[in-house]
Order: C-alpha cells, then sequence, then structure tokens
C-alpha cells in the first residue's frame, strides 16, 4: 500500500501493513510458504538447503523428488498457485438468484 504522506515505507513496514490487515479482516489461515510476498518467498528458498526445500515442499503438497534447482522451480509454481487461489478465489454470491431482491437489484 503507497501513501502521499512522503513517507517511505519499507519491505518491514509492508509486512507489518499486511499482518495488521489480515488480522483485522479476520484471515487466520496461514498458506504453507508462510508469506504472501514474492520477494520473502524468494530470499527464504534461496537460503535453504535441498533438506529443507523438501520439508517446505511436503508441508506445501509438492512432491518432494528432484535436484535443488528442479525442487526449489516446483515451489515458486505451487506458491504462485496458491497465491492465486487465495487472492483471487471466486465468491458465491449473497443472494438466491430466484429472489425478488435479485431481480430489483440486477433489474431483471
Amino acid at each position: 500500500m503507497e501513501f502521499a504522506d512522503g513517507k517511505v515505507q519499507s519491505k518491514e513496514d509492508r509486512i507489518e501493513e499486511l499482518r495488521r490487515l489480515e488480522k483485522a479482516i479476520g484471515i487466520t489461515r496461514s498458506n504453507p510458504f508462510r508469506t504472501e510476498d514474492e520477494e520473502e518467498f524468494n530470499e527464504k528458498i534461496a537460503e535453504m538447503n535441498l533438506t529443507d526445500m523438501q520439508a517446505l515442499a511436503v508441508r506445501a503438497g509438492v512432491f518432494p523428488s528432484g535436484t535443488r534447482p528442479i525442487l526449489r522451480n516446483k515451489l515458486k509454481k505451487a506458491f504462485h498457485a496458491a497465491r492465486i487461489g487465495t487472492i483471487a478465489s471466486q465468491s458465491r454470491p449473497v443472494i438466491d438468484p430466484r429472489s425478488e431482491e435479485y431481480k430489483r437489484i440486477t433489474g431483471q
């Protein structure tokens, strides 16, 4: 989130703001990667050895096979799939499409 107040927001400030917002709207489920930030995820897996990557793969539901570069690519794909699933998930309509209220709102 960027503001026009002249303050420079550090990465830690952004992460803290995201955690505060998640808590405010009631997001309690954490993805298996423990972050939603792509930069932070890339830094984490760059520092991991093969055993750590395999443990993360198991936690994320990815088959932990292959060399370190292959496993890194599998984890990146799974991370992107998890982000897409949590950020852009489809929601169900709150109102019944057969109701009079629905017809009134949509003009049908």
